[in-house]
């Protein structure tokens, strides 16, 4: 399985899974617009995820890591990913207590 299908498998209800998060640290910086979108879409799963599991702080740090990693990216499906993130990091934000 090519490093684009793989990170293209991971499940979303595995949200901190080893696997998924060396993925995530492995190819962020990817020179390869295609993995750093897969590695955006991972984020913004598992970002979803950990809200579905009560755990705001967390999904709102996925969010966080694309809006950070991506923003200036000039690939249109990194652009997306990132606009997919915005409003989801916002109601994360809205659901954290306060530190």
């Amino acid at each position: 399985m090519s490093r684009g299908g793989t990170i293209k498998h991971l499940r979303a209800d595995q949200p901190s899974t080893p696997s998924i998060r060396q993925i995530i640290d492995d190819y962020r910086d990817d020179p390869s617009p295609a993995l750093r979108e897969q590695v955006a879409r991972a984020l913004n799963r598992r970002g979803i995820a950990l809200g579905r599991l009560g755990r705001p702080q967390e999904a709102l740090a996925a969010y966080q890591a694309v809006f950070d990693d991506y923003r200036e990216d000039p690939s249109p499906a990194l652009r997306e990913q990132v606009a997919r993130a915005q409003p989801a990091r916002l109601n994360s934000a809205k659901r954290s207590p306060l530190p």
